[in-house]
């Protein structure tokens, strides 16, 4: 058995502002104007299991926590790959993935505000 593990940390920093000139004024009006700043942190572990010499199961998980919008999310996925030969091998992985929304999207006059959720997918794959 093997394990592996891992984190993460970034700092968010934006600066926006849209200025127009409306009806032919001459000074520029502000439409939109904001500084953000947040931080995104994460961990992730995997374990790997070799039970019988030609399969190995490889469950694991992402634990996110994105601070722009107060919110926590977990990540599983789960792999296996089966040696059929020594030039042959099946592979299959699934997993939920998530993606959280910009500070673009958060803040702003399009902004969604800091109740946006992440969005997610869950995938499979085989070869």
């Amino acid at each position: 058995m093997a394990v592996q593990f891992g984190a993460d940390a970034v700092g968010l920093t934006q600066r926006h502002a849209i200025r127009r000139a409306l009806n032919d004024a001459a000074e520029l009006s502000p439409l939109d104007d904001y500084r953000a700043r947040g931080l995104a942190t994460s961990a992730h572990a995997q374990l790997s299991f070799t039970g019988i010499s030609r399969l190995v199961l490889s469950p694991g998980v992402r634990i996110d926590r994105w601070g722009p919008t107060s919110t926590s999310s977990s990540s599983p996925w789960g792999a296996a790959e089966l040696r059929l030969s020594k030039t042959t091998r099946l592979r299959a992985a699934g997993g939920t993935y998530r993606q959280f929304a910009d500070l673009e999207q958060i803040n702003g006059v399009r902004g969604g505000g800091a109740n946006l959720r992440p969005e997610w997918l869950v995938m499979s794959m085989s070869r």
